[in-house]
C-alpha cells in the first residue's frame, strides 16, 4: 500500500509543476489582488508578514509552514509564527475588501450593477 501511495504521489507532484516564466506573470497580478486586503492590516509589520507569507507559499519551499518560509526569506519565525497564529488582527475588514471586489466584478447578489449607493456588505442579506 505504501509503495502505491508514493508511485501516486510522485506521479501527482510531477503533473503540478509549473513552469517559472508562468509565474512571471502570476506574482504582478498576486500583488495587485493583495494590495487591498493587505492596506486592512494594522501596521507595517503585519504588512510585511502577509506579503512574506503568500511569497512563501508560492517559493520552491519544500515544506509550506510558516517556520519554514521565514527561514527561507532569512527571518526568524517567531514573526511570521505571530502574524500566523496569534496577532491581533480583524477578520471582518478583510472580508468586506472581498465582497467590496467580488461586488465590483460581479455586482449586487440580486443581479443589480453594484454602485457606492448601494454597497454590499459583510453578513448582510442583498435587497430584494
Amino acid at each position: 500500500m505504501e509503495s502505491r501511495y508514493t508511485i501516486r504521489k510522485h506521479q501527482l507532484l510531477e503533473e503540478c509543476q509549473v513552469a517559472p516564466e508562468l509565474f512571471d506573470q502570476v506574482i504582478p497580478r498576486l500583488s495587485t489582488f493583495m494590495a487591498p486586503f493587505v492596506e486592512t492590516l494594522q501596521g507595517q509589520a503585519l504588512t510585511q508578514h502577509a506579503q512574506t507569507y503568500v511569497s512563501g507559499l508560492l517559493s520552491d519551499v519544500e515544506r509550506k509552514n510558516v517556520e519554514s518560509i521565514a527561514y527561507h526569506v532569512g527571518q526568524n519565525r517567531l514573526g511570521l509564527q505571530g502574524f500566523i497564529g496569534w496577532a491581533d488582527w480583524a477578520d471582518a475588514p478583510l472580508r468586506q475588501t472581498l465582497l467590496d471586489q467580488v461586488g465590483q466584478q460581479l455586482g449586487q447578489g440580486d443581479g443589480g450593477p453594484r454602485s457606492p449607493d448601494r454597497p454590499l456588505r459583510f453578513h448582510e442579506a442583498p435587497e430584494k
